[in-house]
C-alpha cells in the first residue's frame, strides 16, 4: 500500500495562499498551475536491506523536535529524497510513501 504526499516548499509566503489552523481545500486549477510552474521530480535513494525497519528511538526523538539531533554515528535514514530547485523559487514535489508488511508490493 502507499500514499502520495504533495510537498510545496517556499522561502516566502505565496501571494495567492493564506495559511490557517484549519485544513484548506485548494481548487484543482490552482494545484495544477503550481505543479506546472514549480513541479520537480524527486530522486529516491533507498537503504539496502532496510525495508520495513522501524524508527529507532533516536530518530523518533529527533523528529519530535527534542533537543537530540541525529549524528554521523546514528544509523542512516531508510529513504532519502533529493530534488533540485532554485532557493528563490517555490518547489513542489510528489512523494509516494510505501507502507505495510512488504513495502515493495
Amino acid at each position: 500500500m502507499e500514499e502520495e504526499i504533495t510537498l510545496l516548499l517556499a522561502a516566502a509566503p505565496l501571494d495567492d495562499l493564506t495559511i490557517a489552523a484549519k485544513a484548506l481545500a485548494l481548487p484543482d486549477g490552482q494545484v495544477a498551475s503550481w505543479e506546472k510552474k514549480w513541479g520537480r521530480k524527486a530522486e529516491v535513494f533507498e537503504l539496502t536491506g532496510g525495508a520495513g525497519a522501524a524508527w529507532t528511538a533516536v530518530e523518533q526523538q529527533a523528529a519530535a523536535g527534542a533537543t537530540r539531533l541525529l549524528t554521523q554515528e546514528d544509523p542512516p535514514p531508510q529513504t532519502v529524497y533529493r530534488a533540485e530547485s532554485q532557493a528563490s523559487e517555490p518547489m513542489l514535489v510528489k512523494l509516494r510513501l510505501r507502507y505495510g508488511a512488504n513495502p515493495r508490493d
